[in-house]
């Protein structure tokens, strides 16, 4: 049976390119990789405004305590003010880079995360799937979400 090139399955995984690449080994996002950022920032406000103005109109049906409706609508606008700021570290920094062997955490509700030399990521079962703990990465992130860009076998 044929192993699968593991060099593909990074790729596919996280879904970058050889250009790519290139860019995040000079600490340089591509405009791919940007617009990927916007969309995820977009849809990460999205969601907090949206839970915000439901609260709001929840409150109002309810006839909640004004205080209570401002101190739940100050605590979201914080929340969202805090994704802006990290979207932007990640839109105006370089891109981070750190290297070493892959250590595997399962999350609830069928998530997981890696650590790396400290550094926590996020991953879908697909980009789990793409790595192997016995293997050792070099992992090209984004220094506000650690949303990892690229990698590589070293």
């Amino acid at each position: 049976m044929l192993n699968p090139n593991p060099y593909m399955m990074l790729s596919g995984a996280l879904g970058f390119s050889a250009a790519d690449l290139n860019a995040n080994r000079s600490g340089i996002l591509t405009p791919k990789q940007r617009q990927m950022l916007y969309s995820q920032r977009l849809y990460a406000l999205s969601w907090s405004t949206g839970l915000m103005l439901l609260l709001a109109a929840t409150g109002y049906v309810l006839q909640a305590d004004f205080i209570f409706i401002l101190f739940c609508a100050a605590c979201l606008v914080t929340i969202i003010i805090a994704t802006w700021q990290r979207f932007q570290d990640d839109l105006e920094g370089r891109v981070e880079v750190v290297a070493g062997q892959w250590i595997l955490r399962p999350l609830p509700l069928g998530r997981y995360a890696a650590v790396m030399n400290g550094q926590t990521f996020n991953l879908s079962k697909q980009t789990k799937s793409a790595f192997n703990e016995s293997v050792h990465y070099r992992l090209y992130y984004t220094p506000g979400t650690h949303t990892i860009l690229s990698a590589e076998i070293i």
